[in-house]
């Protein structure tokens, strides 16, 4: 598996974690507003990292 697909992955990965964190924060799962909280976070932090891997990736391959 190439580096950008992994990178893609964790993308896709933190946008589930997103939408199930933000289903969580208004309820529609039930109420753990910790869980919602956490995910959100996790989710964040793994788009930043998925879009500044493909971005590093990118640029490597140029040189």
């Amino acid at each position: 598996m190439r580096n950008s697909t992994r990178y893609v992955a964790i993308i896709v990965i933190g946008i589930i974690a997103l939408v199930v964190g933000v289903l969580f924060q208004v309820q529609v799962l039930g109420y753990y507003p910790t869980r919602a909280i956490v995910l959100i976070a996790v989710g964040v932090i793994l788009l930043i990292f998925g879009i500044a891997g493909m971005m590093v990736t990118r640029n490597r391959s140029r040189l």
